[in-house]
């Protein structure tokens, strides 16, 4: 006998699923009936869209039949299905819930506030603190810290045991030419074993592999930049590119998911090549570049990893003397960490405080959600004394609070998801630098059930547990005459007060914390640069197939002169680390070591050098106070003449005036340099950063070997930014048409780039400050304005005895204030202990500073004392002679 196939198959297969009675005694009829369809269609479309239309009714009554035979088979004592009591009462919860417009939309807009507030921020930690890496084996990837590594101690990696795999690289600006103008790219050098290690794949063509580590002149280009700069061109893998005036050719293009670890490559490269080994630089000791990453052997701990290195430096301390010890002699320090400690360390800090953050605001609606909660409740007791009355038992009304519970936990739970996918958008746009590189955040299904989790738990534990007192109480006591008229309980009213102080106390934590975060951001705002940072422009410079000192030096002093004679050009100058380029807690990377100076005891630990064109300072408007710029020459003159800060010739030689005619004495004994002059302390490396000891020399007496892959100009003009933009542009092509000009930026721009991470702080917690502010005044007000509601009776008894109107609302108000300067009073002792926390984050302001505790707290009560005159004046209109006839 031949089996049905095509659809008739497939309806005789679904049949099955029918139970067993309805199958045995319709089925065949019903399969027969579905034949008889088919064979009445023609045409193979129509017949398609009936036997869809079949297959899809069918499995209505497969999960209907389904469901009644699940309740069939757990009748309860009355012979009512489970399933139909539960699809009653929650038909019954949405009706009750429908009824009370006012409570269903505040429950739901302050869970949605507190579960969209932490699903945003929870979304961030996941994904950044609690989730491995995206490579393979994440937990047994390992790198090298305390600066970058020469090329000789690079390659001695295979000689680390515990090492199963490892690679280096690291990455410069170059220069890309031939395509329609010049264009800056991020070029990175990577060993061998680069792309293995990472489980990098290619989207078109091939990576590279250990046999192209010797063909330099093969590169593979990044996704981004594959179709960003070439448009995606599917006829790339072949092509010639000139990059730094060499000629490589593309082999492959990684996949567009793929982003190697910031820390060894920068954070978004756009072409790869292989470490050329052969280059002469590459094989010295001081030219340190390189970052190592390692994957351990199975087997293999950190510990282990650690000894192999350590025998490496060991090794190479004994063989180049000097290179690879430090000034006690022993051999460096090289810790080996695990890279995902390295990739998370810089916002781990910054992340836990987001967390515990929206922890108390969370709290704070939450508190809100279980008052509502509560209030309903009680208002509620005569409606549980009627049902209970009429025979309903305590599971039945248990059973009617938590549907209704779990009903406003999942709307406010889904509103809550959605304003954490604008929240998350809002967090990424606003703080771009908050995540490491590579870290790919959406809400996933493990997001969705951490929300759908924090909702349900939020809803049962701060609603249910609240509104149960509506079900505990005795019938007789919801069903008396003058149950009105009772007052609630002692223990109630403790409860009540004891949530509405926690809520001010959590509203004050958080509103102390923004405070001293804003105040942080402010007080670094206010420092003054030292600078005239308006009319001043940057224009950042990768100058390349320079050889020579005097090549660089030459062919940029051909650039400053061509913008420097722009008409709209006041001035013009040059330099290799110039303000704002490197923020935080970046150094520049040039110093002179073992220095000593005429005139001070010791040994000067790091003198920073920033080698700059002899306008520099006119051109900042940066003020000299003693000697001169140094003069200019065509030779550079030994010593060399250089210009301190006023904080380096105080903290050197103890004033300002005693600094010119000094000298820098190097390792050798030699004077090295000259200071010829002090100018005005001034920001570098950032607002809130001192400078250290720092001198200027002139960029003719270069002390660094080439090449050097960047250079800056800082110009001083009124013009506007777009015709500055392109004025500039011809004028550098005219004297360096292979030149790539990045964008234009003013000084304005880099220092409030410089400042972001404090504005984002500050700016992120005040508006969980002034959320919890608004929930706080929230919940005293509804507080209050009930508790006026109840004590109705109590009032009209007061008024009609002689009580006025201004004593009844200075009573009301009286004991609103009293909860809100408790909760105040315990939230400053948390928001002291909590400042301890921001500490890392603060500048020129104490974690406990009295006068910004002092301005929240105050804040506080004066939003409290507004949400507690708002009922206390409701409460002194009160009618005495209306409220006793309604009584």
């Amino acid at each position: 006998m031949n089996r049905p196939r095509g659809w008739s198959g497939l309806y005789r297969a679904l049949l099955r699923l029918l139970p067993g009675e309805l199958r045995d005694d319709e089925g065949a009829s019903m399969a027969d009936t579905f034949d008889r369809l088919l064979e009445d269609e023609d045409e193979p479309a129509s017949k398609r869209r009936r036997a869809v239309h079949a297959l899809v009714a069918l499995l209505g009554v497969i999960a209907r039949e389904r469901w009644q035979a699940l309740g069939r088979r757990r009748h309860d004592s009355e012979g009512r299905t489970t399933m139909d009591r539960w699809a009653k009462d929650l038909r019954y919860a949405f009706r009750t819930l429908r009824r009370a417009p006012v409570f269903t939309v505040g429950a739901v807009a302050l869970m949605a506030v507190g579960i969209g507030a932490v699903t945003t921020v929870f979304t961030l930690v996941d994904h950044v603190l609690l989730r491995p890496l995206p490579y393979p084996a994440p937990e047994r990837l390992v790198t090298l810290e305390n600066g970058s590594f020469p090329g000789p101690m690079v390659q001695r990696m295979d000689r680390v045991p515990a090492f199963d795999r490892w690679a280096a690289g690291w990455s410069t600006a170059a220069t890309l030419t031939g395509e329609a103008e010049p264009l800056r790219v991020e070029q990175a050098r990577v060993t061998r074993d680069f792309f293995a290690l990472f489980g990098a794949d290619a989207a078109i063509g091939r990576l590279l592999a250990p046999d192209d580590e010797t063909a330099v002149d093969r590169a593979v280009l990044s996704h981004a930049f594959w179709t960003r700069a070439l448009g995606a061109d599917p006829e790339v893998i072949g092509r010639t590119l000139v990059v730094d005036d060499e000629r490589i050719t593309v082999i492959g293009v990684t996949e567009s998911s793929f982003s190697p670890p910031a820390h060894l490559v920068g954070a978004s490269p756009d072409l790869y090549r292989p470490v050329d080994w052969a280059a002469p630089r590459n094989a010295e000791h001081d030219y340190q570049v390189l970052q190592v990453v390692g994957r351990l052997r199975p087997g293999s701990t950190t510990a282990d990893a650690q000894a192999g290195v350590d025998a490496v430096v060991a090794g190479l301390a004994d063989e180049v003397p000097g290179d690879y010890r430090q000034q006690s002699g022993e051999p460096s320090e090289v810790p080996v960490t695990a890279l995902q400690e390295v990739t998370v360390r810089g916002v781990r800090t910054g992340l836990g405080l987001l967390l515990g953050a929206v922890g108390l605001l969370l709290a704070v609606a939450c508190t809100n959600v279980a008052h509502l909660f509560l209030a309903r409740g009680i208002g509620r007791a005569r409606e549980m004394s009627v049902r209970r009355a009429l025979g309903a038992g305590t599971s039945a009304l248990a059973r009617q609070l938590t549907l209704e519970a779990l009903v406003v936990g999942l709307l406010g739970g889904a509103l809550g998801t959605l304003l954490a996918a604008g929240g998350l958008k809002a967090f990424l746009a606003l703080a771009p630098n908050l995540l490491p590189a590579g870290a790919e955040v959406t809400l996933d299904l493990r997001i969705l059930g951490f929300a759908a989790a924090v909702s349900l738990a939020t809803a049962l534990l701060f609603g249910l547990v609240p509104a149960m007192r509506s079900i505990r109480r005795d019938p007789s006591d919801g069903l008396g005459g003058a149950s009105r008229a009772r007052t609630e309980g002692r223990r109630l009213g403790m409860a009540r007060s004891g949530m509405l102080v926690a809520e001010v106390a959590l509203s004050m934590i958080l509103l102390a914390g923004s405070a001293l975060l804003m105040r942080s951001f402010l007080e670094v705002r206010a420092v003054d640069p030292g600078f005239v940072a308006d009319g001043l422009w940057s224009v950042p410079l990768t100058p390349t197939d320079l050889e020579t000192p005097e090549q660089y030096v030459r062919a940029m002093e051909e650039i400053r002169a061509s913008l420097a004679a722009i008409p709209e050009v006041e001035s013009a100058a040059l330099g290799l680390a110039l303000p704002f380029t490197r923020t935080g807690n970046s150094r520049c990377c040039w110093s002179q070591g073992r220095v000593t100076a005429t005139g001070h005891d010791g040994e000067i630990s790091r003198l920073s050098i920033h080698p700059v064109s002899r306008d520099y300072m006119r051109t900042l408007g940066i003020e000299v106070l003693q000697g001169s710029i140094w003069p200019a020459f065509q030779t550079p003159p030994t010593p060399r003449p250089v210009v301190v800060t006023a904080s380096t010739a105080r903290e050197l030689w103890g004033r300002a005036e005693a600094a010119v005619g000094q000298f820098f004495i190097d390792a050798e004994g030699e004077q090295w340099a000259e200071v010829v002059g002090v100018v005005a302390d001034h920001s570098h490396f950032g607002l809130d950063q001192d400078m250290g000891v720092s001198a200027f020399l002139p960029i003719e007496a270069l002390p660094f070997p080439i090449p050097i892959g960047e250079m800056a100009l800082r110009l001083r003009s009124d013009a506007a930014p777009a015709d500055l933009g392109r004025t500039v542009r011809e004028a550098i092509w005219r004297v360096a048409p292979a030149q790539p000009v990045p964008t234009v930026r003013s000084m304005n721009s880099m220092i409030d780039r410089s400042t972001a991470a404090r504005r984002f702080d500050g700016m992120v917690f005040t508006v969980f400050g002034a959320l919890a502010l608004l929930l706080a005044a929230g919940g005293l007000y509804g507080t209050l304005l009930y508790t006026v509601g109840r004590r109705r009776r109590e009032m009209g008894i007061r008024m009609a005895l002689g009580a006025d109107h201004r004593q009844v609302q200075t009573r009301v108000m009286a004991g609103g204030l009293i909860h809100a300067a408790v909760g105040v009073a315990v939230g400053l002792l948390g928001a002291w202990y909590a400042g301890r926390w921001l500490e890392s984050r603060l500048w020129g302001v104490a974690p406990g500073d009295p006068a910004t505790l002092a301005g929240a707290a105050a804040a506080l009560l004066a939003v409290a004392a507004l949400a507690s005159w708002l009922p206390a004046r409701r409460a002194a209109l009160t009618n005495p002679v209306e409220t006793l006839r309604a009584e």
